[in-house]
């Protein structure tokens, strides 16, 4: 995401608690920062990603954080997926600070930030939106705006509650051609090829066979997630039963020691379960 921004002309500053990883975009013209409040004190848009709670406040509300380098007519755009109290903090602090906020969760996966094309849902100010806009356009192909802080938050949760399903789905239907003799790869083509086919399974699909070196989404994060949507449903009585068995077998995968792997070994899980060897294409 920040290699878009540079590809677009933004002069972009950064910096990464794992400073290895920011050594690709230095050579595309980053400038590094030593700490987030350098950063801060740097810019006039600041963005942050990060994986949870504990990682936003770290990196915005500690010592040398960002907020302590925020300069009073900024923006603040987090699009981390974060509970709305985390998310409630962060807001409160930028706004003490002068400045004004607005959270952007996406959607997608690596091969959609390469290219641009993610869906960026954002909420917070209108004016700061408004501003941003070129900014968020060069990240995003889909850039919606939903209104006041917290349903960007509850859309990119609403969107992950489906992911998780369809892929729990599409595993089981995979593991049942498998168990029949169809080869792996062939059932899996048939099925991202038929009524049940979405952009996720079609790009997600194909890792039951062959995982990417690096996950493009960490099944620990589905679960974090999914346990955030829970969390909201408890306060609005709203009964998700699917999302509840979901939930539990994500925490099964993380158990079974999956939990830094990509989500689709939700797979491996379930393969597990049934006695097989998954990513074989045998019979189980």
């Amino acid at each position: 995401m920040a290699g878009r921004l540079l590809a677009a002309g933004f002069d972009v500053c950064g910096t990464n608690r794992n400073q290895a990883r920011g050594e690709r975009l230095r050579a595309q013209g980053l400038r590094w920062c030593s700490t987030p409040r350098e950063v801060a004190e740097s810019a006039d848009i600041v963005i942050t990603m990060l994986s949870d709670d504990q990682a936003l406040r770290s990196v915005a509300l500690a010592d040398g954080g960002l907020l302590a380098g925020l300069r009073a007519g900024a923006t603040y755009i987090d699009m981390s997926t974060v509970s709305p109290q985390c998310s409630a903090e962060v807001a409160e602090a930028v706004a003490g600070r002068g400045a004004s906020f607005l959270e952007a969760p996406v959607s997608g996966s690596v091969p959609q930030a390469q290219s641009g094309s993610l869906t960026i849902m954002v909420a917070g100010d209108r004016g700061a939106f408004e501003r941003s806009k070129a900014v968020l356009g060069a990240m995003g192909s889909n850039v919606a705006y939903l209104g006041e802080r917290g349903r960007a938050l509850m859309m990119k949760l609403a969107i992950n509650l489906s992911v998780a399903a369809q892929m729990i789905a599409f595993s089981e239907g995979l593991l049942l051609a498998c168990a029949h003799g169809i080869p792996q790869k062939q059932a899996v083509d048939l099925l991202c090829n038929s009524a049940i086919a979405s952009p996720m399974l079609r790009s997600r699909g194909p890792l039951t066979i062959e995982r990417q070196p690096q996950p493009w989404f960490a099944l620990r994060l589905m679960h974090k997630d999914l346990a955030l949507a829970l969390a909201q449903a408890r306060e609005h009585d709203l009964s998700m039963p699917l999302s509840a068995l979901a939930h539990e077998l994500f925490s099964a995968a993380r158990a079974h020691g999956h939990s830094d792997e990509d989500m689709v070994a939700i797979y491996d899980l379930l393969a597990e379960l049934a006695g097989g060897a998954p990513g074989t294409g045998s019979s189980v």
